[in-house]
């Protein structure tokens, strides 16, 4: 169950296929278990993961997500989930 009203995800591999709504938050984390965030070559628009409350970016800012940008995330155990 992957929309962007209700980031959730149950797989390692999840596919943004649309744009619009910024990323900030997901739901019913599996602490531990790293998964890839991945907007396909082909997809039409871009999103934004939200880097600050909840989603911590080795960057530090927000990371425009075009196609073809892939990235992977782990929830720890504190809630919050941190790039890898």
């Amino acid at each position: 169950e992957l929309n962007p009203n209700n980031w959730s995800y149950q797989a390692p591999i999840c596919i943004v296929t649309n744009s619009g709504t910024a990323i900030t938050d997901f739901l019913r984390p599996m602490i531990g278990v790293p998964f890839t965030l991945v907007f396909p070559t082909g997809a039409a628009g871009s999103r934004t993961l939200t880097h600050g409350t909840n989603i911590f970016l080795k960057s530090g800012v927000n990371l425009a997500m075009a196609a073809g940008v892939s990235i992977g995330l782990v929830c720890h155990s504190d809630g919050n989930f941190y790039e890898i």
